[in-house]
């Protein structure tokens, strides 16, 4: 008689348990290093965001005002299903919309998403009740803005900072401010501040 070679149950089950283990460990390091991504990214595209702002300062003698001065919300850039007009656009709309005849200078060629900010796409023809998913732009409140804050609503996903003075007082005192150190996907918002 020949003898039939196989595995027995209790190896299947040993290999089982080791494959069980290893996704144990896989899965949550590959989630958490999808979000450090997402976080390093957000820092990153701030930073270009703000040499935008600089540069407009430089052009305009200010900072783009803050869209809620034209009935935007802080992470609109433009309304909805209308020509791109001086009174359209407001906020971060300002650096990549030229808003008059001769052209003006478009400092970015596009303001990029939140990843964190979920509530909306980008609606343009008004047909729906999204917005546009852009980081908040809130600055001194001043008709010649002389400061500004970018805010990403950071993993958690909820707004925590409403204004500039509450994102200056976040980064001054480190409260509402996302902390990988307290969890991966700890509360608090992603907030740079300038100048």
């Amino acid at each position: 008689m020949k003898e039939i070679k196989g595995f027995t149950i209790a190896e299947l089950l040993i290999v089982i348990a080791i494959i069980s283990v290893i996704t144990a460990i896989a899965v949550p390091n590959f989630m958490s290093a999808n979000i450090r991504a997402k976080v390093s990214g957000v820092r990153s595209e701030m930073g270009s965001i703000a040499i935008a702002l600089e540069d407009y300062k430089i052009d305009n003698k200010s900072y783009p005002s803050q869209p809620e001065d034209s009935g935007l919300g802080p992470d609109e850039i433009a309304e909805a299903d209308k020509t791109i007009s001086e009174t359209t656009v407001a906020g971060l709309g300002k650096l990549i919309y030229p808003t008059t005849s001769d052209k003006t200078e478009v400092y970015l060629s596009r303001i990029p998403g939140d990843p964190f900010n979920e509530k909306g796409k980008e609606d343009w023809d008004g047909s729906g009740e999204a917005h546009n998913h852009h980081y908040s732009y809130f600055t001194t409140g001043d008709t010649t803005p002389t400061g500004w804050a970018l805010v990403s609503y950071g993993p958690d996903g909820d707004k925590d900072i409403d204004n500039y003075t509450e994102a200056k007082d976040a980064v001054n005192n480190g409260t509402d401010l996302y902390n990988p150190d307290s969890g991966i996907t700890s509360g608090g918002d992603i907030v740079i501040i300038g100048p």
